[in-house]
């Protein structure tokens, strides 16, 4: 069902500012689309679904919505159909304009175009300098961190690397500019602890350790480089941001769920994380240059997911995660095909056409008559609501033998009477009709 709204706009329905305007809008409200479905499907099945099922859904929820711009714009320039056909719109904005007001937004059109590029150029330019930053400052944080760990440590954490099925070679080290254990580098990666008291206890070093290696494992510092990156090129989509804001925490909640599997001390865990939130203010940034044991705003979730989860039951988790992807992968297909929003021509949901109901033909021309002569007179002209031909509208298109037939045609279309189009039950105007008069000769 295709809801319709009216608005009055000041450019035509062509225009190159409505047209991303209403792009903008489309892709608002299918990625809204798409973040409402991945939570009904996470929450449908949370009983079943592990975290690391859920980052995966929530992954696939974010391509989706990163894909659906590009996606949307091949589907339709490739078919031509879902980007000109309004009935496959769920909303539709019919949008007038007159040609007194074209002119003048012509010129304003172009400076707002201007504008808003220059705006997504610039936010997106800064929001990669940020990302080069965050690089530049995991290089400054190898060159200061401090491998030098004792023997037993660094043997209990090749044990914890084998235990977690990780056979690459992962350094460790202690860096004081820390707040909590961190993981950055994708070749060579590193694993960071605040300070050497993590090695005096077991509890504390081995919880921060199997977290920390189930990020790598997942490759969760590539991963979300790459999702950042793309993020910054929608920055202005803030539902790409929320989606990223999902993954991270289902992420982190994936390796949360490690720890408890390893360890089985879900309130010890618990607590080692409330405590770490005490002693220091966590302050983290959007850039994912390390991937640490807290992050600002999820020590709740985390939390509230440690406790409240039941761990003892893992058989119970078992359920796959196809059918859901294969949900969002519909949703995908069927939102690129088709638009939710889109601008219609005032005349696109037309429930009666305008039919000619009363003429006077004309008479056949004498001086044609005498040369036995046949042609046409091809006219352009516009119709009121009321089904009256207007007289300034009225043009000749084309005819044979000049003049001939001219007079007697305008004549005849002084005698037009039509009946309107009705467009959502009232009487509109109709403009550009184009009629010919043909006159034969028959003996």
């Amino acid at each position: 069902m295709t809801w319709i709204a009216e608005i009055a706009a000041l450019v035509q329905p062509g225009s190159s500012d409505v047209e991303m305007l209403l792009g903008f809008a489309d892709i608002l409200l299918k990625s809204g689309l798409i973040v409402l479905l991945a939570h009904y499907l996470e929450l449908d099945s949370s009983p079943f679904f592990s975290s690391s099922q859920k980052r995966l859904l929530w992954l696939v929820a974010l391509f989706i919505i990163l894909v659906l711009p590009v996606s949307s714009f091949v589907f339709a320039r490739s078919t031509g159909i879902g980007d000109t056909d309004p009935r496959l719109a769920l909303l539709v904005l019919e949008v007038t304009g007159s040609s007194a007001t074209l002119n003048r937004q012509e010129s304003a059109g172009s400076v707002i175009s201007t504008v808003v590029l220059t705006s997504y150029f610039l936010v997106a330019a800064s929001l990669m300098l940020r990302l080069m930053f965050s690089m530049r400052a995991v290089k400054r944080l190898r060159s200061c961190t401090d491998f030098d760990v004792p023997e037993q440590i660094r043997q209990r954490f090749r044990e914890l690397c084998r235990s977690s099925g990780i056979q690459r070679q992962i350094s460790l080290g202690t860096n004081p500019q820390l707040s909590s254990p961190v993981t950055y580098g994708i070749r060579q990666p590193v694993v960071a602890l605040p300070d050497a008291d993590y090695f005096l206890s077991d509890d504390l070093f081995e919880n921060a350790i199997l977290h920390e290696l189930g990020h790598i494992r997942r490759h969760d510092t590539l991963l979300f480089l790459i999702t950042y990156f793309l993020a910054a090129l929608n920055w202005f989509n803030p539902f790409v941001w929320y989606a990223l804001n999902r993954l991270d925490l289902s992420a982190e909640q994936a390796c949360d769920d490690e720890v408890i599997a390893h360890r089985g001390d879900r309130i010890g865990f618990a607590r080692q994380l409330l405590e770490l939130a005490r002693v220091s203010m966590v302050s983290e940034s959007l850039i994912p240059a390390g991937r640490g044991i807290l992050r600002k705003g999820q020590l709740t979730n985390r939390v509230r997911h440690i406790l409240e989860s039941d761990y003892c039951n893992q058989s119970n988790r078992n359920c796959t995660a196809i059918m859901p992807l294969l949900v969002l992968g519909l949703a995908f297909v069927l939102l690129s095909a088709a638009r939710v929003v889109m601008a219609g021509e005032q005349n696109w949901h037309v429930s009666e056409n305008l039919r000619l109901i009363h003429y006077q033909n004309p008479v056949y021309p004498a001086q044609a008559l005498e040369r036995g002569l046949s042609g046409f007179s091809q006219y352009q002209f516009d119709v009121n609501e009321l089904g009256r031909i207007i007289p300034e509208s009225v043009q000749l298109l084309r005819s044979s033998h000049g003049p001939v037939f001219d007079r007697v045609s305008e004549q005849s279309l002084q005698s037009f009477q039509f009946a309107p189009r009705i467009v959502h039950g009232r009487s509109v105007a109709s403009n550009g009709i184009k009629y010919t008069f043909n006159f034969t000769m028959r003996i």
